[in-house]
């Protein structure tokens, strides 16, 4: 699972968050950065991909967007993606 913001500008180390889920399905991600995001559930994470800007825009185009207020927990179903080539 790899957490976005909508902002490319952001689009770096400091903002990108990724997590892989239990057995359950389920993850958590804390200390995420308050405003829209895009998250997507993926088949795997090629960390290497997630410093390359033709890779994020595919991860983006692929996730559901999102509202994150600040200090509440957001709840969301997704559709598992593939990860793209």
């Amino acid at each position: 699972m790899v957490v976005l913001p909508e902002q490319e500008g952001l689009w770096n180390f400091r903002f990108i968050r990724h997590s892989t889920c239990d057995k359950n399905g389920r993850f958590e991600i804390a200390l995420l950065r308050p405003g829209a995001s895009y998250v997507v559930a993926l088949d795997r994470i090629e960390d290497t991909g997630l410093d390359r800007l033709s890779t994020l825009r595919s991860l983006a185009a692929l996730a559901t967007p999102i509202a994150l207020d600040p200090g509440r927990s957001t709840r969301i179903d997704l559709k598992l993606q593939r990860w793209p080539e």
